[in-house]
């Protein structure tokens, strides 16, 4: 797991985003893992088959929570995006 940013998830574990593998990013695409404090995985969230289709850098960076939402920012800019900005997505893990 190639671990690129870490938040809490409000109950003693957390959330960890990763970039997935580079070159085998069909097999192990950027993910993020709800983990408790013992490094239990609790859940490995994927992006849809859209996004892996869609984005042109699919390697998460950092990562935060504001209560049921997950905000996930992406490593480099994507095809669409101004000089110099990147992608902030969201997740929110209750709906």
């Amino acid at each position: 797991m190639d671990q690129e940013g870490i938040t809490n998830d409000g109950n003693g574990g957390f959330y960890i985003s990763t970039e997935g593998i580079k070159k085998k990013l069909d097999e192990h695409p950027p993910a993020i893992y709800h983990v408790s404090s013992d490094g239990e995985i609790f859940e490995k969230i994927t992006p849809p088959l859209s996004y892996l289709n869609y984005a042109q850098n699919r390697c998460f960076e950092g990562i935060t929570r504001n209560w049921d939402i997950l905000y996930i920012a992406q490593q480099k800019p994507w095809g669409d995006d101004t000089f110099n900005t990147t992608k902030i997505l969201s997740y929110n893990f209750k709906n």
